[in-house]
């Protein structure tokens, strides 16, 4: 018979009780308390099934795969399928910008191409109203070829309107009392003489249109008696004009006398080996030629008594250019890298620099 366990229900000590005593009451041997042995249930037959039910059956969940990089997981994934996906997003980047950029070269060269056909169709516009006003010219309708040129002039995308502006300077100057008149002060003595006694027009008055030569011929005469009624008013216009003249041409060489008294004062102070200088300007005021020189940092560390040397010797070299005459007329200006006024010339005459 086998024994089986039971405990104590007293001191929950653990005894082992032969199968026999089932049913029956015993002492506990360890703290004397009676216990009542249950019946122990009978033992289960051993259940014999068949050999094919003994076959494993696969399991439902997977076991986890190793990390290990085989061959074969090497070329389905890992990195080298990384290395595919960025190659391939890279591709595809390089095909897109490749395909923007070749749009907007062909949408650029589109856009060209029908600028250039408007201004074809433009001009050839312009080219038949100045034909238009040509022949109004030619016929002596000034007032038809003046609204033809001024169509011309507001065609959109025309770039070729020399033909527009040289007629409607044509027909200005062979009409307009003020073109003749002011054409007649320039004239010389001998030839503006010559034509108050009934000489030819001069080549002044040639205008390339026959009824542009009458239109002018018709004002001149009218002028010239204008001329014989107050001979003095136009004498002294005449003058006024020549003066205006006179001033107007010295004013368009200032900058280029001013060019090049700046090239030979850079070139005075390069000879020199100055350090200082930055930069030279050179500028007409009032009459004199003033050179606005501009020091480097390092003027500021050097000695007041230095710095006014420095300042003299700029002067000196700037006025045997700029006035070698009287070098009173020649002015200078030092400014530091900032635009501050650090020196210069005073207006009573000499040098003075900042302390």
């Amino acid at each position: 018979m086998a024994d089986f366990e039971v405990s104590c229900p007293h001191c929950k000590q653990s005894l082992d009780c032969p199968e026999e005593l089932g049913g029956k009451s015993v002492e506990c041997p360890a703290c004397n308390g009676v216990i009542l042995i249950a019946t122990p249930p009978p033992l289960a037959k051993a259940l014999i099934l068949p050999p094919r039910l003994f076959q494993p059956i696969s399991p439902i969940i997977t076991p986890r795969k190793s990390n290990a990089c085989t061959p074969s997981t090497y070329f389905k994934g890992g990195r080298f399928g990384t290395i595919c996906y960025i190659l391939v997003g890279v591709f595809i980047i390089i095909f897109g910008i490749v395909c923007v950029v070749s749009y907007m070269y062909s949408t650029d060269r589109a856009e060209q191409k029908n600028e250039k056909l408007l201004i074809i169709e433009a001009n050839t516009k312009v080219q038949s109203l100045v034909l238009k006003a040509t022949q109004d010219v030619n016929i002596g309708d000034i007032d038809a070829a003046k609204r033809s040129l001024q169509l011309a002039l507001g065609v959109l995308n025309a770039n070729d309107l020399t033909g527009v502006k040289q007629l409607m300077q044509q027909i200005d100057s062979a009409t307009n009392p003020v073109c003749i008149r002011s054409a007649l002060m320039k004239l010389p003595d001998d030839t503006l003489q010559k034509l108050r006694n009934g000489g030819p027009m001069p080549r002044e008055f040639a205008f390339g249109y026959k009824k542009l030569n009458s239109y002018a011929a018709v004002i001149v005469k009218e002028q010239l008696e204008d001329f014989a009624a107050a001979p003095e008013k136009w004498q002294n216009e005449r003058f006024e004009r020549a003066e205006a003249d006179r001033k107007s041409i010295e004013y368009r060489q200032i900058p280029s006398k001013a060019s090049i008294l700046l090239a030979s004062y850079v070139v005075v102070l390069n000879n020199s080996n100055v350090t200082l200088v930055n930069d030279v300007s050179v500028k007409q005021n009032g009459g004199y030629w003033t050179a606005t020189v501009m020091v480097n940092n390092f003027w500021h560390f050097r000695h007041y008594q230095i710095r006014l040397q420095d300042a003299q010797e700029l002067w000196k070299a700037w006025a045997k250019i700029a006035s070698p005459q009287n070098h009173g007329d020649a002015k200078i200006r030092l400014v530091d890298l900032h635009g501050n006024e650090v020196g210069g010339s005073n207006v009573w005459g000499g040098i003075w620099v900042k302390e």
